[in-house]
């Protein structure tokens, strides 16, 4: 996209001034110029009352970033070989999206002996599951992982991508959407489908809590997400229900690692050890209630 002003139409009145928040307007000469610090958040176009500043969407760019992209995928987060349960809570929201959306529901699994989860991912919802089983990811690395989702995300090509905000998925999707250069509505608690435009509606608390903003991604694909935890009811377990199950290794891993090395080229970490915080007694995330209190303080003899 780009930003330009019309300078038959600019009176400079100064009027997109104050509402910049990046401090990317500026009045010279009688005319507004747009600075290098300008995000393209369109402010400046609303406030315009002589209609001076256009932003330029290129449309033939916008339909090509789309072509091809189909379905809705979750990432199934486990930790220590245990699926986490905001993975379930996704899965019942991704299987609405998807049947809104008339299309299927799938889930990338990575990691090592993580194979018997598959058939949990399918009875709770997903129609196919994406499964990476290897030795060299039986430890997250944001790296290596960074790299493996972003060529699935290529190849298998979601409209769109869920993953928790959890500290995983807060680490490892914003490095999954700048790879693919993409937005990201971090911590949503609400996702539903604009079904006359076929786009996500991702909800998420904005300025301190005070609001709640619906922001939309309608000209790349796949929309990426993060949700918070316990913010949506957890899809039950139907045993009978089928799915396939794609294991991903093989060539389609081998193209991705270093030559004669085995190892992912994106693994410039090593972990050593894992030490477990004892320290922390009660998991507060998972607490369905939470009581607190406080004693006050009396000022001025108040």
């Amino acid at each position: 996209m780009n930003i330009f002003i019309i300078k038959e139409k600019c009176t400079g009145c100064g009027l997109c001034i104050p509402v910049c928040l990046y401090d990317a307007m500026e009045i010279v000469n009688n005319l507004a110029v747009i600075k290098e610090s300008c995000n393209l958040c369109g402010a400046c176009v609303e406030a315009c009352e002589f209609g001076a500043i256009v932003i330029e969407k290129s449309q033939i760019s916008n339909l090509k970033s789309q072509i091809g992209y189909n379905g809705v995928c979750v990432f199934a987060e486990q930790q220590n070989g245990e699926i986490h349960n905001v993975v379930f809570e996704l899965l019942g929201k991704g299987r609405e999206l998807a049947d809104k959306l008339k299309t299927q529901l799938s889930t990338i699994l990575i990691g090592h002996e993580v194979d018997k989860y598959s058939q949990e991912l399918i009875e709770r919802g997903a129609d196919i599951v994406y499964l990476v089983d290897d030795t060299d990811f039986e430890n997250f690395n944001v790296e290596s992982w960074t790299d493996v989702i972003a060529k699935l995300v290529l190849k298998y090509k979601p409209e769109i991508f869920l993953a928790g905000a959890t500290c995983c998925g807060r680490s490892l999707f914003p490095r999954v959407a700048s790879r693919l250069k993409l937005g990201l509505t971090a911590d949503c608690t609400g996702l539903d489908i604009d079904m006359d435009k076929r786009i996500l509606v991702q909800t998420r608390p904005a300025f301190g809590g005070n609001i709640m903003a619906a922001i939309i991604s309608p000209y790349t694909r796949p929309q990426m997400a993060t949700v918070r935890y316990k913010v949506m009811k957890e899809r039950d377990r139907d045993r009978n229900r089928k799915g396939k199950i794609i294991s991903v290794g093989g060539t389609f891993l081998t193209r991705y690692y270093s030559v004669g090395v085995g190892k992912p080229l994106l693994q410039r970490t090593k972990i050593l050890k894992f030490v477990e915080d004892v320290t922390q007694k009660i998991n507060l995330q998972e607490a369905d209630i939470i009581v607190s209190g406080g004693r006050g303080q009396r000022l001025n003899g108040g």
